[in-house]
């Protein structure tokens, strides 16, 4: 039977695009492991767990340990928990859906960009109205804290949104 050169070329493209899908997922695990260390490390004042971070989890446990930790306060610690297990959830997402290839995902990414948006909110709210209990050291530090926990979310959200487009060759809000 002849070869065909492009059902070889097909081939070797799908073999290459196999290859980047598991590094994507691979790097994607790592990333929320990350997370979900640098979670502890916030929410727990563990200033001990620092050098196992990395990128935007390394740039939360920065902020920690410029403040020497975070106030023990329970509304707060209660906030940042919800949003770091929403954002964790979220970027999750993003490794499910380069896992999978299932369009569906990105679609479901995009529904919690509102819950993560909410609780980022929420946590600035607790923070401006515990300031002068705090201080504005801590509450300028849960502002940033806050924002790379929505960052990190952002990112699984546009990681499963781009599987979306792969799969579909349109974004979920398309739909």
């Amino acid at each position: 039977m002849p070869e065909y050169p492009e059902i070889e070329l097909r081939h070797h493209y799908d073999d290459e695009l196999d290859e980047i899908r598991t590094s994507m997922v691979e790097m994607g695990t790592l990333v929320h492991a990350n997370i979900q260390k640098a979670t502890v490390v916030i929410t727990g004042n563990r200033l001990d767990e620092i050098k196992r971070s990395g990128d935007l989890a390394v740039n939360l446990v920065k902020v920690l340990a410029r403040t020497d930790g975070l106030p023990a306060d329970p509304i707060l610690q209660t906030r940042l928990t919800q949003l770091a297990e929403a954002s964790a959830r979220t970027f999750q997402l993003g490794i499910e859906a380069t896992a999978t290839m299932d369009p569906e995902i990105g679609v479901a990414a995009e529904a919690e960009d509102e819950t993560v948006d909410n609780l980022t909110s929420d946590l600035y709210k607790a923070a401006t109205a515990r300031q002068d209990d705090i201080g504005l050291d801590a509450s300028v530090a849960l502002f940033r804290i806050g924002r790379f926990f929505e960052r990190i979310a952002d990112y699984g959200i546009n990681i499963a949104q781009h599987v979306t487009f792969i799969v579909t060759a349109r974004f979920p809000e398309e739909e």
